[in-house]
């Protein structure tokens, strides 16, 4: 059975946002007000709770874990909203998913929006209540870089749907002629290392597996990678797609990220390319549906293809 599709946005439509993570720089009431103008902008209602960020009252997060908890469920169990959209990743999500597995699974599947530490939760809702959701950029980063929101309009709405170019094959199983089609299913590397052996562990047979990361020296890149395929993450996976490998650079300036990630890909019998317009970088964070199906060709000139709705 496939996911459950989201129902495409609708102007005046609420988006609850959602803080499950690392705390928000800056001045709250100035970052929540820009926050309802971003998405007012786009003709979407923007709920933001005036105490949803209570720096100090967790050591690494933007509230209680009681508080976090709480005002997730309620994001993702009330009848008024459409959307969730994480206003900033960080650290903190997946400390709130054992609660999440006690609630009913809603009936009706609301779009997830976020990347980084909100891959805990697409995780968790794509492999745990079979639905779909948007690795996109947060509410912090869309603040920081409006144009953003240009790539994620049309596809909530249902306008648009993805057709990515020029991907990098970094194996020979990515340079031969053929197309995959497979749901997309994974995000940030540590997050999706931290799902091992969890109620939500990455369910990676027969999609294609998505993995980003930021500020990493290239040893730790490699060390993450060989653990998620000595645990079996890849055995059954149709590709890989990298995007963003963001480095923290080696001491003489070097970047050993780039390479971790080519000479890992050259062990994987599977298809292995590079899209590098999907992650961390503030200029480009491009949108991506997990739980879609969509169409990977490959060869010399790669690209993606995702059907978020067919009649476009």
């Amino acid at each position: 059975m496939g996911n459950k599709q989201w129902n495409f946005l609708n102007q005046s439509d609420i988006v609850d946002i959602i803080a499950p993570s690392s705390n928000v720089p800056g001045n709250l009431p100035e970052v929540y007000q820009k926050t309802k103008e971003l998405l007012g902008d786009i003709g979407l209602i923007a709920r933001i709770a005036d105490d949803l960020i209570v720096p100090g009252r967790d050591l690494f997060s933007t509230n209680s874990l009681e508080y976090r908890t709480q005002h997730l469920i309620h994001a993702f169990t009330n009848s008024e909203s459409k959307a969730i959209w994480a206003i900033r990743g960080g650290y903190g999500a997946a400390k709130i998913i054992p609660f999440l597995e006690k609630i009913t699974p809603p009936k009706e599947p609301k779009l997830l929006l976020g990347f980084s530490d909100i891959t805990a939760l697409h995780l968790f809702v794509q492999t745990n209540w079979q639905w779909s959701s948007l690795h996109s950029p947060v509410i912090n980063q869309l603040i920081t870089n409006a144009k953003l929101l240009e790539n994620i309009k049309p596809i909530i709405f249902g306008e648009k749907n993805i057709h990515y170019k020029d991907l990098i094959p970094l194996n020979e199983a990515a340079k031969q002629n053929k197309i995959i089609k497979a749901e997309i299913i994974g995000g940030n590397l540590s997050i999706v290392q931290t799902s091992i052996a969890t109620s939500w562990q990455i369910a990676s047979k027969d999609k294609i597996i998505f993995l980003e990361e930021v500020s990493e020296r290239g040893y730790r890149i490699d060390r993450m990678l060989h653990h998620l395929l000595q645990a079996g993450i890849f055995k059954d996976a149709k590709a890989v797609i990298f995007g963003e490998i963001t480095p923290e650079y080696e001491k003489d300036g070097s970047n050993l990220c780039i390479p971790a990630m080519e000479n890992f890909a050259k062990e994987l019998e599977i298809p292995v390319l590079h899209f590098p317009f999907i992650g961390h970088n503030l200029k480009h964070n491009l949108p991506l549906p997990f739980g879609n199906i969509c169409s990977l060709k490959l060869g010399t000139s790669a690209e993606l293809s995702c059907f978020i709705n067919p009649n476009n």
